[in-house]
């Protein structure tokens, strides 16, 4: 039995042998390493990167910022002012955001947006009414820790290749002071 063992293991040997001499003629190296911790990691996180890539570049929206407003009121004089930069040419779909928080007193803000795009001046102004808080008085929107998340389009625009956009926004409310609004915001979306 010892004897049989020892010729099936010299086998195998020879077994061996031979197909690593025919991979080295074949120009093929064979490599059995087990994947340790370490390469395990890197795989995935290839993995999470180039699937983060993927969901980003869906992502249509080529231009989101917001402003800050005064804590103590943003005034009717406080114009808030955005800066588009050059765009590629096509219809964009242009929204407004607002952050706002249960200091706000009023269901609704009234909002003027002036829109300039240069170098060809064309010029837009649109009124427009946010809803900031139900028949209730609960606020309306994406809940945050301390404000709420409300975005409402404006209009849609056609830009042409290397147009900029210049927008300003201030309220129109009767009353001059008007707590409860954090931040204002512009969004562009490519359609």
């Amino acid at each position: 039995e010892w004897a049989v063992q020892r010729k099936r293991q010299k086998k195998d040997r020879q077994q061996a042998k031979q197909s690593k001499e025919s991979f080295r003629e074949k120009g093929i190296r064979k490599v059995n390493r087990p994947m340790n911790s370490r390469s395990l990691w890197k795989f995935f996180a290839i993995v999470w990167i180039g699937a983060i890539t993927c969901w980003a570049c869906n992502d249509n929206r080529v231009y989101d910022h917001y402003v800050s407003v005064d804590n103590k009121g943003w005034d009717n004089e406080d114009t808030l002012y955005f800066n588009v930069p050059r765009q590629w040419e096509g219809t964009y779909n242009m929204s407004v955001g607002l952050r706002s928080t249960m200091d706000f007193p009023f269901r609704s803000i009234s909002l003027v947006i002036e829109t300039s795009s240069y170098p060809k001046n064309i010029r837009r102004n649109d009124t427009i009414r946010c809803d900031i808080n139900d028949v209730r008085g609960r606020m309306i929107g994406q809940q945050g820790v301390s404000s709420n998340d409300n975005t409402y389009p404006i209009a849609q625009i056609r830009l042409h290749r290397g147009d900029s956009l210049h927008i300003a926004v201030y309220h129109c409310m009767l009353r001059n002071d008007i707590p409860g609004i954090c931040n204002v915001g512009i969004k562009l979306e490519k359609q």
